[in-house]
């Protein structure tokens, strides 16, 4: 795979990372008061359509080549995170 596509994914899987707790806390403190809430969501996973077995070969051969490593916070970072991946550029705290 071309490094800089791999890159690309590590860094879209790093930016979602650090987005999901923003999501997580936005929606904790929001009430939907219905299930329309969801409804669009839903609808739009109706139209994806599934990955040629090729496609989806390619796709976890090179999931599993991703470059990442996790290691254990021991004092390296705020006491609320657990673990850290580093990275190119960036640092992944959960």
């Amino acid at each position: 795979m071309n490094p800089l596509r791999l890159a690309s994914i590590l860094f879209i899987l790093i930016v979602l990372t650090f987005a999901m707790p923003i999501f997580w806390r936005a929606v904790a403190t929001t009430e939907p008061t219905t299930h329309e809430a969801i409804q669009p969501m839903a609808d739009s996973a109706s139209t994806l359509k599934k990955a040629d077995p090729a496609t989806q070969a390619r796709v976890s051969e090179s999931y599993g080549k991703l470059p990442l490593s996790f290691e254990a916070n021991q004092g390296q970072t705020d006491e609320r995170v657990k673990f850290l991946s580093r990275g190119p550029g960036a640092i992944a705290c959960f």
